[in-house]
């Protein structure tokens, strides 16, 4: 039975889906990003979806980009469905239009699209640098910018399909304009198959990274329920089905779309006798085509289901007429679909490609991926897209080591071009295994397998995985080499690495290693830079002296060879470790600042604004640090720079102003920080915004950064694990949980520990931790005595410019005079509140006031008190500090204390909601359930459901429940709806 196919014109179901795409337009009109993540099974009817909506957009006036995966081997087409839709862009508006919109990204964008370049350039590459840790981002800026000038004038809708195929560089770009598209007219909408993702699978993480972002929408396509398939099999029948028909089909296919279509198709009133797999149904309907048409498919499957008509002619098995009689079979059954413009042809659904490819025998495998390697070798052009990854793939599945080998290395050279670092490693690694199995490999490549084992080691530093790096470079260290400078330049190598991996001990061996092999005569460059290495990581470990000894031999030795580089480097090493003991050590970061400038480094100059408004923070100058730091990145930005090292940066930034109350602004930073990046960067960054919401009482929020920290070993790493554990603290004490505040108080590190930074800090919020749960007595008393004792030693080691020292050490003898119950607590707090006014630090003062007031009042000394409890009110308002502000209200309420708030506000409403949400949440408290609630306020149920997602996410709970207990508290369920 010949069955029609469903049209676009009558669509089934998927209301709501394509309700929120067309909302999600609608706000891109208004200037709002959305980003689509539309998951579900394959053949659930995603692409339809898709395609009707990107139609309706493109008759509502919006540009539309689309572009799709490809399943080619695991190293994938770097930036493939990029491309196809920046490639579909140049074929809607003409090559001039995209040239417009790139401006003066083109140089960058021609990795991406070759037509780019000027006429007459046949180098494709936009510059000869090599691939570094910038090049992957400074395309991603670019991609940036020209989504933004492609949305400038009309909303623009990017679909970027069968993203379960997507590459590694393709997924960091989506979780890119994920978390940098905020205010652009953009949708973007992501497909991928729910069904393929497994636990290990490479997607998973990025659509995490992806959700905890704003304004993204995760919608997964279910199965059609069975009226939605009746109304289906009606469109393709063109009657309404018999009730046996449908109940078969709904039984085979289970409400998939597809799979229902494909029933129908092959097998029409015999439905009862077919399989019930869908690549056998498939396979039927393939095998019923003639011989010569199927031979072709098999050609076309294994050409990864997508191939250019010029490609077939070179290699198919039957040409001239046959060939165009052969195609013309295939696309009337509509097995095979065409794209005129382009001159391709493609599957109809990817599940036909594999169903097909599953048919290859191991000779055909064989001899077809050759055949489609010969023709692409003989002529690139005839590639889909990146020719070298197409060879590379074909000739490894033609099991021709040794042109899979070269092809390999080409395919790498390839991807760091488009700066795919994952890719290139993935081709690197696939070469290294090929390499004993090739003979004279070093004649055919033109490298030694040491140089091959170093590039491999390279982009995995750069993929951020150190631990692979690691055990690439011992091999290359591990090979023997006459040349012992030479050597010790591979140890340098390690010794990043190792560092990276976060083995500061073996680093730093590694590196000691290196200056020992590094020949001292005659002065040399490379042995100046194994002594600013050894210098750098020595001062990372917190051995100052030692590295002030290696910095200046260092310095010495790139002053008399000439090596500015590195001069500017040993710079930077004695300006960060002169800076925590002398403000002098400014002077020489802005003099290796001047030295990068001058040589044009931006990743030196960037990095230097880095390291002068880290030593600010340490110097307690936290507006200078904002300002540096502000600086820094806007040069990063400016330079192409910006996610290298805007993490790092903003956690600077966002440090200082956190210190002292310009919590709007750390947020807003902290929100478009690439945390997701990896890194001691990302990590500082996690943190602080763990530490942000710990402030404002929203646990949970708090939780998922910590978690996201630890991902980065945050808390193994020496620059962070003080931080890590008073986040936790702190997390822990807004959670009320006594065991676990007590359990991370017994893990501090050692007071003899080398790492200073928050050391104090953590021991002042310990001893806060032991005040609030009472430690008068006993072990209690004990601990908090064995504390403040640390507090002390420190406090005596922290160098005179250190000015936040003797602000901690106040608080921490107030706290411990807390929890002692000592009758000095009134000058205690006094003084700590003092010392916090004198550096202007926000809220660690409002609270020092608040427990300055309570001290009073528990002495009998109510003067002063409503001054003091004022003054911290006003602050915490302002930061939206709900824990502090709770208690400052408490105590104010209990001691009859008139704060002087606007009786017709309500604090909450300070908190950051809104009335509706507050009428709301009172409704919350009372029990009521959705419905109930749109009844009281004449409101939808949809609107009711939002405000309780705004109420929980400003609230920081995650649950209805959660959010009762909080409006009982603050007694909002007696208040009566406004």
């Amino acid at each position: 039975m010949m069955v029609a196919r469903a049209s676009s014109e009558r669509f089934v179901g998927r209301v709501e889906e394509l309700g929120l795409l067309n909302t999600a337009l609608g706000d891109a009109a208004q200037g709002l990003t959305t980003t689509v993540l539309l998951g579900g099974e394959a053949g659930v009817g995603k692409s339809r979806l898709v395609e009707l909506f990107a139609s309706r957009a493109r008759e509502r006036g919006a540009r539309v980009l689309a572009g799709a995966c490809l399943q080619l081997g695991e190293e994938g087409l770097p930036f493939g469905a990029v491309t196809e839709a920046l490639r579909s862009l140049a074929a809607a508006a003409g090559l001039p239009m995209l040239r417009r919109l790139a401006g003066e990204d083109a140089g960058e964008l021609q990795r991406l699209v070759p037509d780019l370049r000027p006429a007459g350039q046949r180098d494709i590459w936009p510059d000869r640098r090599p691939l570094d840790t910038s090049s992957q981002l400074r395309l991603f800026e670019a991609l940036l910018r020209l989504v933004h000038r492609a949305a400038a004038d009309t909303p623009l809708v990017l679909v970027l399909e069968d993203l379960h195929w997507a590459d590694a560089s393709t997924r960091d770009l989506l979780v890119f304009l994920a978390h940098n598209l905020r205010s652009a007219s953009v949708v973007v909408v992501a497909t991928f198959r729910s069904d393929e993702l497994h636990r290990g699978h490479p997607l998973r993480p990025a659509l995490a990274h992806i959700a905890r972002g704003e304004r993204v929408e995760r919608l997964d396509l279910k199965r059609f329920e069975r009226v939605e398939l009746q109304l289906l099999l009606e469109e393709i029948l063109g009657q309404a089905p018999g009730a046996e028909l449908l109940d078969r089909v709904f039984d085979r296919s289970q409400g998939n779309a597809f799979f229902a279509e494909e029933l129908l198709a092959v097998g029409g009133e015999q439905l009862a006798g077919l399989p019930v797999a869908l690549s056998d149904i498939l396979l039927e309907a393939i095998d019923r085509l003639p011989r010569d048409v199927t031979d072709l498919l098999r050609l076309v499957a294994a050409a990864g289901g997508h191939v250019r008509h010029e490609l077939l002619v070179q290699v198919a098995p039957v040409s001239g007429v046959g060939l165009d009689a052969a195609l013309r079979t295939a696309v009337e059954q509509l097995v095979l679909l065409t794209d005129p413009a382009a001159g391709t042809y493609s599957f109809r659904h990817a599940l036909l490609t594999e169903a097909v490819y599953s048919t290859l025998l191991p000779g055909e495998v064989a001899r077809l991926h050759g055949s489609l390697a010969a023709a692409i070798d003989a002529d690139p052009r005839l590639a889909i897209r990146a020719a070298r990854a197409e060879l590379a793939h074909h000739w490894e599945a033609a099991r021709d080591q040794p042109r899979s080998l070269v092809a390999s290395l080409e395919a790498a050279r390839e991807a760091e071009a488009a700066a795919g670092v994952l890719e290139a490693r993935r081709h690197v690694e696939r070469a290294l295994q090929l390499w004993s199995q090739v003979e004279d490999a070093d004649k055919r490549t033109g490298l030694e397998h040491t140089s091959v084992m170093q590039w491999a080691a390279k982009l995995s530093y750069l993929a951020g995985e150190p631990q692979g790096a690691v055990a690439l470079q011992q091999r290359v260290v591990a090979e023997s080499v006459t040349d012992p400078a030479r050597q010790a330049i591979r140890y340098d190598r390690l010794g990043w690495f190792l560092y990276s991996a976060g083995d500061t001990e073996a680093a730093q061996e590694a590196f000691a290693t290196a200056v020992r092999l590094m020949p001292s005569n005659p002065p040399s460059a490379e042995r100046a830079r194994v002594l600013a290495s050894y210098s750098q990581i020595l001062m990372l470990c917190f051995q100052q002296e030692q590295a002030d000894t290696y910095a200046h031999e260092a310095l010495a030795m790139a002053r008399t060879v000439g090596a500015r580089a590195v001069e500017g480097h040993a710079l930077t090493t004695l300006g960060i470790n002169l800076a925590t003991r002398d403000a002098g050590g400014l002077d020489l970061l802005r003099q290796a600042r001047a030295i990068a400038e001058e040589l044009g480094a931006d990743d030196d100059v960037a990095r230097l604004f880095l390291s002068e408004s880290g030593a600010l923070v340490t110097l307690g100058r936290f507006d200078d640090a904002i300002t540096v730091a502000s600086e820094g990145l806007e040069y990063a930005r400016t330079r192409g720079k910006e996610r290298s090292l805007a993490a790092a940066l903003s956690g600077n930034l966002a440090e200082a102003a956190l210190y002292v109350g310009r919590w709007q602004l750390a947020d807003d930073v902290l929100r478009v920080a690439p945390r997701h990046s990896g890194g001691i960067g990302a990590a500082w960054a996690h943190l602080l915004r763990a530490h942000l919401f710990v402030g404002r009482g929203q646990l949970e929020a708090a939780l998922a950064e910590l978690t996201a920290a630890e991902t980065t070993h945050a808390h193994t790493h020496e620059q962070t694990r003080n931080m890590f554990l008073k986040t936790q603290l702190g997390s822990a004490l807004l959670a009320e949980d006594a065991d676990h505040a007590i359990e991370l108080i017994t893990v501090r590190p050692s007071v003899d520990d080398p790492v200073e930074d928050h050391a104090l800090e953590l021991r002042a919020l310990s001893l806060r931790a032991l005040a609030d749960l009472g430690a008068d007595v006993g072990p209690g008393r004990e601990l908090a005595d064995q504390i403040v004792d640390e507090c002390h030693q420190l406090a005596a080691r922290a160098t005179p410019t250190n000015r936040l020292a003797p602000v901690w050490e106040a608080l921490a003898e107030a706290e411990h005079a807390r929890a002692i119950r000592d009758s000095d607590l009134v000058e205690r707090w006094r003084t700590a509140s003092t010392r916090c006014g004198d550096l202007g630090l926000a809220h660690d003062g409002a609270y020092a006031l608040y427990r300055q007031a309570q001290a009073r009042l528990d002495h009998g000394l109510r003067s002063n008190v409503e001054t003091l409890l004022r003054t911290a009110h006003e602050t915490a308002n302002q930061l939206k500090a709900r824990p502090l502000l709770e208690q400052i209200l408490d105590l104010a309420q209990r001691a009859r204390i008139d704060l002087g708030i606007d009786p017709t506000s309500s604090p909450h409403e300070e908190l950051g909601l809104t009335v509706r949400e507050i009428e709301v949440l009172s409704l919350v408290a009372e029990g009521r359930t959705n419905p109930q609630i749109a009844e009281q306020l004449y409101i939808s149920r949809k609107t009711a459901s939002v405000h309780i997602s705004n109420i929980l996410r400003k609230l920081g709970v995650s649950n209805r429940g959660e959010a009762a207990a909080i409006a009982h508290r603050l007694g909002l369920s007696a208040r009566q709806p406004r």
